[in-house]
């Protein structure tokens, strides 16, 4: 189910849209919501299939994600890897996060194999989702 957020009330809205993965309805959510008050407009998808046909789709249009959050663990479909590994065929200009609930040592030596910029642990915290959002932000690699 596809789900998009956007605030209408915060004074950092429109910067850019994000596009997340997770399998986990309330993760989701709550990652929606963070980003929302962020001034960000994500768009919520439960698996890899669904994220890179959105993502295929948008591509189509013109229109860009400024960054991808995914989970690197879906007990149901295409997980985080492999729907990064397609959306680099799409577009290979894509900047992607791994969001993971595994230790930090792990997840940090799969990200960089796997093409993305950095981990996003969870759980979430505003600060650093603020300041790895800012990361692709700051080395002028927004479309």
């Amino acid at each position: 189910m596809l789900i998009q957020t956007q605030s209408s009330n915060s004074p950092l809205e429109n910067k850019g849209r994000i596009l997340v993965m997770d399998d986990e309805i309330l993760i989701r959510q709550m990652l929606g919501k963070m980003l929302t008050y962020l001034g960000y407009t994500s768009v919520l998808t439960k698996n890899g299939e669904e994220a890179v046909e959105i993502y295929r789709q948008e591509f189509e249009k013109g229109q860009s994600f400024h960054a991808l959050i995914f989970d690197w663990n879906v007990i149901s479909g295409m997980n985080g890897f492999q729907a990064l590994e397609q959306i680099l065929k799409i577009d290979p200009q894509a900047k992607a996060f791994l969001s993971s609930g595994y230790s930090q040592i792990e997840a940090e030596a799969k990200w960089r194999a796997g093409g993305f910029m950095g981990v996003i642990d969870k759980p979430f915290d505003l600060k650093k989702l603020s300041q790895s959002l800012m990361q692709v932000h700051n080395q002028n690699i927004f479309p």
